[in-house]
């Protein structure tokens, strides 16, 4: 028995799909650039089928990828665009259903690159509702009663501080997910410190921040010291991996670091 043939249309959605995995494949190598004019051609077949379920999911899929390397590549700007269109088509979906684990884990995934991207251009205002969702949905998705040592969930709740720091509301809130995050990279770093090394101190940097805004300076100068402290400990492994100039840089953030709190700079040695 002969199979029927497919209408143009589905062809066009089997080849967006063929093409939006290609994309999606180099994107996850780090191949930014090569992997956006697929994605664009993926989002261009998408929508010459229609946004109807399934072709909704797949092509919101699309542009959470596209919207991720235009992120990497730091077209900002664009990345919110796209990725403001794949909440827009995400969102419906998982809300009508929001027992499908897919789409909470696509609806976390645009959520996290669009508030990296609003952050990253100072929109922190835009960034704060985006947050707060992410959280939630980052929650949902691990297994009741797990032992969290999440590093997506680390990550936004880093990112949810951060956005409150920024704009001096909702100190407590801040400070509870700031506290939280730094437990789980804590623990990260204690199985994998090659690893996550670099986000913990990231993660101190923000606790900083979260602690100024709470008035708390000295507390924060303490935090701040020992900040240094392991930015100095970074600088000296890039050394020990011939990576000179991230040593560098890492040094000078840190020397300004230590300035700000009137500390005395660290030694350079390697």
């Amino acid at each position: 028995m002969t199979q029927p043939e497919l209408t143009s249309s589905e062809v066009a959605f089997e080849h967006a799909l063929l093409l939006g995995n290609e994309g999606e494949r180099l994107a996850q190598l780090g191949k930014y650039q090569e992997a956006v004019p697929i994605l664009k051609e993926s989002m261009r077949l998408h929508r010459s089928v229609g946004v109807e379920h399934p072709s909704a999911v797949a092509l919101a899929a699309t542009l959470n990828n596209l919207g991720f390397c235009l992120g990497r590549l730091h077209q900002h700007t664009l990345a919110v665009g796209v990725l403001g269109e794949a909440r827009q088509l995400c969102e419906p979906l998982w809300k009508a259903a929001p027992e499908i684990e897919d789409l909470r884990l696509l609806m976390a995934r645009i959520l996290g690159a669009l508030s990296h991207s609003l952050a990253l251009l100072g929109e922190f205002q835009s960034a704060l509702p985006v947050t707060e969702l992410l959280v939630q949905l980052e929650r949902s998705l691990l297994t009741p009663g797990q032992v969290v040592l999440d590093f997506d969930l680390a990550k936004e709740l880093r990112l949810f501080a951060l956005v409150r720091a920024r704009l001096g509301v909702d100190g407590q809130h801040a400070n509870a997910a700031i506290s939280e995050s730094l437990v789980i990279f804590q623990a990260l770093v204690r199985e994998d410190a090659a690893r996550y090394a670099r986000e913990l101190v990231t993660t101190y940097d923000v606790f900083v921040e979260v602690l100024e805004m709470l008035g708390r300076q000295q507390d924060a100068a303490v935090v701040r010291n020992h900040v240094v402290e392991q930015y100095e400990a970074l600088a000296q492994a890039m050394d020990q991996a011939g990576r000179q100039e991230e040593a560098t840089a890492i040094r000078n953030y840190a020397a300004g670091l230590a300035a700000k709190s009137q500390l005395p700079a660290q030694d350079g040695g390697s």
